[in-house]
């Protein structure tokens, strides 16, 4: 019987129980009534609702239901001191005819009395993934900027309110955080405060997308000011003395380009990172990965691939790449071609090597979700991906591509046209059986040091 068991393990047997059961167990005996009880009060959910025109019963019923149980667990003294996780939906219709959103008063006020919840240690937010920097003028974007913004804002005030600080509430979680952020989000002392708080912080960034020209949404505005300056300045940087654990994901390839330079940033108390479509195409990344050595244990990878060949234009050529072959095109000079040596097989011993604490590694590709080190038929694919600047319906080319039958970049070797020389074809890597060692004799340590572990 559950009551035989010690108060731990019964309390974690009910972590997996649905709301229905919990209910149910409160009414088997006084122990399983408190430990049911806090388990059924320990996530606080809230959605909000704006979008629909007529509003549909469901979602107006799902909002005014989620508003009053929070009224209430805020107002109960003993319940308020079980939640320990509060999590925001705003639940915005993705929908190109839904209306412009404003954040309801009672979602708002949700968001700005957090700081009553005195055991509270983790907030998650969930922004819808569509999102632009300025309204197209066909149709409206239900979660715009200001929207997005006045969330954010009340978000800080509830977590940075000095009349009982939520000290507590050291994890953040933003899904669909939009690349771009108003600089007066984060000028705002509360923020400051707030941020300077989380020993966690998880995001996952939407990116502004149009659907009818696909190939120019890495030109976007928001994607560039996002990872250039909003990410690294406003949402990093703030966090390096007390982080812990880090994950970045995106709706679309960052690193290269759209550039986020991370060099000057370093968290000296990091155990946990993932990055997500983190494109790999300068050594300064692995070292940067690496400069955490001395206290990273878990690192994950999903979708981050090494760039192998790149076709840019001179707006996208990063300073440093100078005196690069010149890619033509039917003779005619258009871009410039930059190979990458880099391979996975010079990057997994260096993790051996200077990630001594490392104890837990994945990785993944596209299509994929955190697939663990262990089945390397999940890497044979998208771990190498190719870049071509104006290529359509997407400048990021992996190699099922080629198979389709494109043949891939002609360039003169040393930029100058030679009609004496041969062309030469880009390939991608042919390196299955070096990956495949170097991954296993990684995987072979990593291993190891997590069974020795205690």
């Amino acid at each position: 019987m559950l009551s035989d068991l010690p108060l731990e393990l019964q309390q974690r047997c009910v972590r997996n129980l649905d709301i229905e059961s919990l209910k149910s167990l409160r009414l088997v005996g006084r122990t399983a009534h408190a430990i049911a009880t806090a388990e059924l009060f320990s996530v606080i959910n809230v959605v909000a609702l704006r979008g629909f025109d007529p509003p549909r019963d469901e979602w107006h019923e799902a909002y005014e239901e989620s508003h009053q149980r929070y009224k209430n667990v805020l107002n109960d003294a003993k319940l308020r001191k079980l939640v320990r996780r509060a999590v925001f939906k705003t639940m915005i219709p993705e929908r190109p005819e839904a209306a412009e959103a404003e954040i309801p008063v009672g979602f708002s006020y949700a968001l700005e009395n957090l700081y009553q919840f005195e055991n509270l240690k983790e907030v998650v937010v969930n922004f819808s993934s569509v999102c632009v920097m300025k309204q197209p003028k066909f149709w409206s974007i239900p979660e715009t900027v200001e929207f997005r913004t006045q969330v954010l804002q009340a978000l800080v005030r509830g977590m940075a309110n000095s009349k009982t600080a939520v000290s507590n509430a050291r994890t953040l979680t933003i899904n669909n955080l939009q690349d771009y952020t108003e600089q007066e989000v984060f000028d705002s002392p509360s923020f400051q405060v707030m941020i300077g708080r989380l020993k966690d912080l998880h995001v996952k960034i939407a990116t502004e997308s149009n659907d009818h020209t696909p190939e120019n949404n890495i030109e976007m505005k928001g994607i560039h000011k996002g990872f250039n300056h909003c990410l690294p300045n406003g949402w990093l940087k703030p966090t390096q003395s007390q982080l812990t654990r880090l994950s970045i994901d995106s709706a679309s390839y960052w690193g290269f380009y759209p550039v986020c330079d991370l060099r000057g940033i370093h968290f000296p108390n990091l155990r946990d990172l993932s990055l997500g479509s983190w494109s790999i195409t300068h050594d300064w990344q692995i070292d940067w990965i690496l400069s955490h050595g001395s206290t990273l244990e878990k690192l994950n990878l999903d979708d981050c691939p090494i760039v192998t060949h790149l076709v840019v234009d001179e707006r996208q050529k990063p300073e440093d790449w100078t005196g690069r072959p010149v890619l033509y095109h039917n003779s005619v000079p258009t871009d410039f071609m930059v190979e990458i040596s880099m391979r996975w097989y010079h990057i997994f011993p260096r993790f051996q090597q200077s990630l001594p604490r490392l104890v837990q590694f994945a990785i993944g590709g596209s299509g994929s979700s955190k697939k663990r080190l262990g089945s390397f038929s999940d890497l044979v694919r998208d771990r190498y991906v190719m870049f071509h600047s104006g290529m359509g319906p997407s400048p990021w080319m992996e190699e099922e591509y080629y198979e389709e039958g494109y043949d891939g970049f002609e360039f003169y070797p040393d930029g100058v046209i030679d009609e004496n020389e041969e062309l030469e074809l880009t390939r991608f890597p042919d390196c299955d059986d070096l990956d495949t060692k170097a991954f296993y004799a990684l995987l072979s340590i990593v291993e190891g040091r997590g069974s020795a572990k205690p």
